[in-house]
């Protein structure tokens, strides 16, 4: 249980507290800067000239929310004030504002002069400004009891800057006791100090932090944690920004998280912060056993001295979503230093530095598996391990990218340090760099023998999914091990010599993808084929320990239009060492081979020109064609003179040039020679013998050629389908022409019904109904299979009377009669009289007193 105390502020709080009474309008200051009002009522209460006059008077009032509304800045808000248990209270600029309250008195060695020296109620913040002077301000958020809440919300506008706490944590804001809540919806915490913890807020265990918005910046804790925020309770963060703070000699510049806290970050930024551990964020074990998470977190830019420039945990917590930049540190982990276990999903890690892990930095004792998945590495740099290092931990890696990392020392993109483990799934690694051993990866479990002990290598696991490419070790490549393919848990897709001229098979375990050295260094060099005035050229890379079989210029694609390919030379001009395909040679070094041309003799230039008439489907003249015509002879002209019946020859297309330059077809041009117009006449008839379906339509004086007038409306005709015009109609008028309608005589469907015979008797079946379905219109109707019998009736017919012929659908119910047997008398044998009745006898049978008597007897 924690130890509760009750501060002195509590004390006078309850003494003001007692005299609870109205203000009244003339209790006013002497000028006037703040207005009370009643949120409920909109009554203003009253007017005051200082901050402490202010809220003295509303400490009097009863139970309630109420504005208090400043109308300029107060420059010396004189002692601190309150907000009582009850009490709701906005404090905001007027519409002119924002306005400052200015604390002007220093604290001393016991306590600090604050804006609030207790807020028990409920306070909110709105476009105001709370300066503390550099000496003092800020306020303790601190309920009477847990049964008690207070709270404080910034809403947007409201500041508080320049606190000072003396001998205690936070200068702005700092909770006291429990039930307290922080809410910060806009507005900003800025450039205040601490001499403990929480350069900006202080939240203790018990009590509730919710960021939404806003900007948390340029706080210090001088001698504690928490830059901008030390949460001991709960810390929600939603949105906003926390920057530019710092812890220069404890935790988490940003803000940190103790293992009493409960944490939970869904949104926002940290970034520019300092810190001697976590620049950005710290955060102890949970207490509890609680795991975290965070996710759209943007860490950007932070720095620590010991560990962990963007983030360091030391409880477990999954990461979504988010984005590490530029963060450093001078120890582990540049973006994050987890020593708990670990989940990275969906994230990006670039250009962070540190000693050990640029992007990640994986320590702890626990057997669980960290993960990264879906994830970014790019651009970072460390000693050991560009990327990341893991350090006795297994760590999986799945479907994630390691481009252009960098390591001092070993591991360009990953180091497996010590009992460390890396299981690496479909993931890629692109031009990482060391500068000793492992371009891509370094691992500690290791063996540099050739063959290579197959014991080795076990701590580092890769599907053939994994690609290598371009990854450089600066101390070497090495021929793999002759025995590399005994190594199964080595798989991959490519490496980083793929495509190099070597005398192995191409392996991972050559230095530039994982470590490994022998008695082999390999050095690459180019072989450049160059076109020298050609078209085309080739690369190709060659290990310095094979012999290079030099290629044909159509192997390498190189070519050059009117020459022939003779050899390749060291130099262009041909005095250098000269090559043919197939040679081969060493290289020692980069090397470029010029292709050699002998120029081709060019041969006569020989052309055809034709004369053709240029008429489609019909040939007005014989072609005439002249081949074989040397380039720049004298052009043939055409024999004869074209001649068409109906048109005039107008020349050539295009112009007979007078020499031959090049193939040509000459066609000739006509013109047609006019002729008179000629008209026609179109109709349009119903084509029906002795009936008019619709008149004719009659077009005369039709010009040939134009457009063939259409048939204005639709043509109908009672029980027929109009299929069209015979002949088919014209686009074109060409000669005079009838267009006769076709008809075709609409089909009636035949009709079917169905006949039912039932025995119209409810609640009993006297026969099953005999139905015939499917009856063609006018067939006979089907006759009732048997005779209907019914036990006690006799069968009269049906109803309606069966029709002889089909002529709709028909229901025949059976009619019945009752059979009704006759009653025959019967004689009783030996008759008897019937008794007479007789009265008891009370000597009054006969008497009508004695009966009158008797009954009325009976009425009581």
């Amino acid at each position: 249980m924690k130890k509760k105390t009750i501060s002195w502020f509590t004390v006078i709080f309850c003494f003001f507290g007692s005299f609870l009474v109205p203000i009244k309008a003339d209790e006013v200051g002497a000028s006037e800067k703040y207005i009370i009002t009643n949120d409920d009522t909109g009554e203003e209460i009253g007017r005051f000239g200082r901050f402490d006059e202010t809220f003295l008077a509303v400490g009097k009032l009863g139970k309630g929310k109420y504005t208090v509304t400043l109308y300029e800045d107060d420059l010396d808000m004189g002692s601190w004030g309150g907000i009582t248990y009850g009490h709701q209270v906005t404090l905001k600029s007027s519409n002119e504002g924002p306005f400052t309250i200015y604390n002007r008195r220093e604290s001393n060695q016991t306590n600090t002069q604050r804006h609030f020296s207790q807020v028990a109620g409920d306070l909110i913040l709105e476009n105001i400004i709370l300066d503390g002077g550099g000496v003092g301000g800020g306020m303790f958020v601190m309920p009477f009891n847990a049964t008690m809440p207070s709270s404080v919300t910034l809403n947007d506008g409201a500041i508080i800057q320049n606190c000072v706490g003396v001998l205690s944590d936070a200068s702005a804001i700092r909770t006291i006791g429990d039930n307290a809540t922080v809410i910060m919806n806009g507005g900003a915490v800025r450039n205040n100090i601490a001499s403990k913890n929480g350069g900006g807020i202080s939240i203790s265990d018990g009590n509730t932090f919710v960021m939404n918005g806003g900007t948390i910046s340029g706080n210090i804790a001088q001698s504690g944690s928490g830059g901008g925020v030390l949460s001991a309770g709960t810390f929600i963060m939603n949105g906003g920004t926390i920057e530019n703070n710092k812890a220069p000699n404890q935790y988490g510049g940003g803000f940190a998280v103790t293992s009493s806290s409960d944490f939970e970050f869904n949104g926002g930024t940290i970034k520019n912060n300092e810190a001697n551990q976590g620049g950005g964020v710290y955060i102890e074990k949970n207490a509890n056993n609680k795991s975290y998470t965070m996710k759209n977190a943007n860490l950007l830019d932070n720095t620590s001295v010991k560990s962990s420039g963007g983030l360091y945990t030391a409880n477990p917590l999954t990461i979504l979503d988010s984005v590490f930049i530029g963060n450093k540190t001078e120890n582990t982990g540049g973006g994050i230093a987890a020593y708990a276990p670990v989940t990275v999903k969906n994230s990006t890690f670039k250009d962070n530095t540190a000693n050990e892990g640029g992007g990640l930095f994986t320590r702890y004792t626990v057997s669980d598996n960290s993960e990264v998945e879906y994830s970014t590495f790019e651009n970072n740099s460390a000693k050991f391990g560009g990327a990341i290092e893991n350090w006795n931990v297994p760590l999986d890696v799945k479907n994630s990218s390691f481009k252009e990392n960098y390591a001092a020392s070993n591991g360009g993109a990953i180091y497996v340090f010590n009992l460390g483990k890396a299981n690496l799934y479909s993931s890629r690694f692109e031009k990482n760099v060391a500068e000793k051993l492992g371009g891509a990866i370094y691992t500690y479990d290791l063996d540099y023998n050739d063959p290579v002990d197959v014991k080795k290598y076990q701590n580092v696991v890769l599907d053939d999914e994994n690609y290598f490419d371009n990854n450089v070790s600066i101390a070497g490549l090495f021929q793999p091990p002759v025995n590399a393919d005994e190594l199964t848990n080595l798989k991959f897709s490519n490496t980083s010599i793929t495509g190099v001229t070597t005398s192995a098979k191409p392996h991972i375990l050559n230095n530039y993808d994982i470590n490994f050295v022998n008695e082999e260094p390999i050095s690459i060099f180019k072989l450049t084929y160059d076109a020298n005035g050609g078209n085309g050229s080739f690369v190709e890379s060659v290990a310095s320990n094979v012999d290079v079989k030099i290629k044909t210029n159509t192997e390498v694609s190189i070519s050059r239009d009117n020459y022939e390919y003779i050899e390749w030379n060291t130099q262009a001009d041909g005095k250098g060492t000269a090559f043919n395909p197939r040679d081969t040679f060493m290289l020692t070094e980069d090397i470029t081979l010029y292709a050699q041309w002998k120029k081709n003799e060019e041969p006569v230039k020989k052309y055809t020109v034709m004369y053709t008439d240029g008429v489609e489907g019909e040939e007005v003249f014989s072609d005439q064609v002249y081949p074989n015509l040397v380039e720049n002879s004298s052009t043939p002209i055409f024999q004869g003179t074209p001649t068409r019946e109906g048109y005039t020859f107008e020349g050539w297309l295009p112009e007979v040039s007078s020499t031959v330059t090049g193939n040509a077809t000459y066609v000739a041009q006509w013109k047609k020679n006019e002729e008179p117009v000629k008209k026609y006449t179109v109709m349009y008839t119903d084509g029906v013998e002795g009936e008019e379906v619709f008149s004719d339509q009659v077009y005369p004086n039709l010009v040939e050629n134009s457009s063939t007038p259409i048939f204005q409306g639709t043509p109908t005709r009672e029980g027929y389908t109009f299929e069209g015009w015979l002949p088919k109609v014209s686009s074109t008028v060409t000669g005079n022409a009838t267009y006769v309608a076709q008809w075709k005589k609409n089909e009636e469907p035949v009709k079917k019904y169905t006949v039912m015979y039932t025995d119209g008797v409810e609640g009993e079946e006297v026969f099953s109904d005999q139905v015939y379905p499917n009856l063609v219109e006018n067939s006979s109707t089907p006759i009732f299979q048997g005779t209907p019998t019914r036990e006690g009736y006799t069968f009269e017919g049906w109803l309606p009377k069966v029709s002889s012929t089909v002529t709709g659908n028909a229901t025949y119910v059976a009619q019945w009669k009752k059979i009704v047997e006759p009653t025959i008398p019967v004689e009783p044998t030996n008759p008897v009289d019937p008794e007479k009745p007789t009265l008891p006898a009370t000597g009054v049978s006969e008497s009508y007193l004695g009966l009158w008597a008797a009954t009325l007897g009976d009425c009581y």
